[in-house]
């Protein structure tokens, strides 16, 4: 499993932040996925943050209107629907991924080509056009969505239809939001769809709801907490079983990545993935450590993991009242503890050397 969390911050390493979500999709998640992207992103151009807004509100529309809701199960559960933002190299990537029907492939790829092709002022025109005509297909007015994704981001999306079994293609998008002071040239940081693809791939393969890459800061944690709460539909008054503790447990970790972690500069460099393989549900993290601390840090670890549950709240006591009981490095000990008696498998952890001074730290909880 950690492992899995290190080979993941290596695919998202190059970015500045990425924020990946597979789950539900309604209105509700708008504005919860905007405040997210908001802090994730950093966003400090005014320009550029109304523009992720906007668009970010767009593209989950896009993935109402284009889903198709009679697509089969089996067809939902190998391809879930997705959302990402990602900054690579001061530009923003917005992808979008959908199950649709193959008949629409057609009339998607015409109108997303066209609009490849022509200027700034001839999209407005269209678009007024379409307007004021009042030109909604069957998909509620999507084709104006995608002609105003276009206008925003000054481009036609990039897209792929990849063929799933029977009569369903998923739908990939792309758009790039460059920020007016890099409008100059090639970008050479450009991310293909292809690598977008590749990532989404990898997360079916895991299971994987939410993966958040980037500075796990305090003003970063609580959108997170909410988007992921909300996804989970953890509710803190249903007592006091796997909904309470896996609340408090979330966010333990990401409190761990964002004090805990190694800093360079202002950024805590950190990773959280959550999966859910249908039975239960596992909270992976990972931040660069330093290595005077590693020995520490493993060797407690390795002495809670031998511990029963009844030496585990003994020590847990101790650790709260701080009656003898040595705190872990940078004073993470009751947290640690905790995670080690809520887990319903072995908590599992690992050290993988980065540079001379740091290596990278993975956990894994279970739910």
């Amino acid at each position: 499993m950690n492992a899995k969390t290190w080979d993941l911050f290596h695919e998202v390493e190059s970015d500045d932040s990425c924020l990946v979500y597979m789950g539900e999709f309604d209105d509700h998640f708008t504005d919860i996925l905007i405040e997210v992207n908001q802090a994730a992103a950093n966003l400090d151009d005014r320009s550029t943050r109304k523009k992720v807004a906007f668009l970010t509100a767009e593209c989950f529309q896009n993935i109402i209107r284009h889903g198709d809701a009679n697509a089969s199960s089996d067809a939902y559960r190998k391809n879930p629907k997705m959302f990402s933002l990602r900054n690579h190299g001061g530009i923003y990537y917005m992808c979008t991924s959908n199950i649709v029907t193959s008949d629409r492939v057609e009339q998607l790829t015409n109108t997303l080509t066209s609009l490849g092709n022509v200027s700034d002022e001839e999209l407005k025109k269209i678009y007024l056009n379409s307007l004021e005509h009042n030109e909604h297909n069957e998909a509620g007015g999507a084709g104006l969505g995608l002609i105003e994704m276009a206008r925003k981001s000054k481009q036609a999306p990039d897209f792929y239809f990849e063929k799933q079994d029977g009569s369903f293609s998923n739908f990939f998008m792309q758009l790039e939001i460059i920020p007016k002071e890099l409008q100059v040239g090639v970008h050479p940081t450009y991310i293909p769809i292809e690598k977008v693809r590749s990532l989404y791939k990898k997360l079916c393969e895991h299971n994987i709801l939410v993966l958040r890459k980037g500075n796990f800061s305090q003003e970063n944690v609580l959108p997170l907490f909410k988007l992921i709460e909300a996804n989970l539909k953890w509710e803190v008054d249903e007592g006091s079983g796997i909904n309470k503790k896996g609340i408090y447990i979330l966010l333990e970790m990401l409190q761990n990545l964002s004090k805990y972690g190694h800093s360079s500069g202002e950024r805590t460099e950190g990773i959280i993935t959550i999966s859910d393989d249908g039975s239960n549900i596992h909270i992976h993290t990972g931040n660069y450590v330093q290595n005077r601390n590693v020995e520490k840090l493993k060797l407690k670890l390795a002495q809670l993991s031998a511990m029963d549950e009844n030496a585990l709240k003994s020590q847990y006591k101790k650790a709260l009242f701080n009656f003898g009981a040595e705190k872990m490095a940078d004073g993470a000990g009751i947290g640690f503890i905790e995670m080690f008696k809520i887990s319903r498998k072995p908590v599992e952890f690992e050290f993988v050397p980065a540079t001379d001074d740091t290596s990278f730290f993975s956990l894994s909880i279970t739910l």
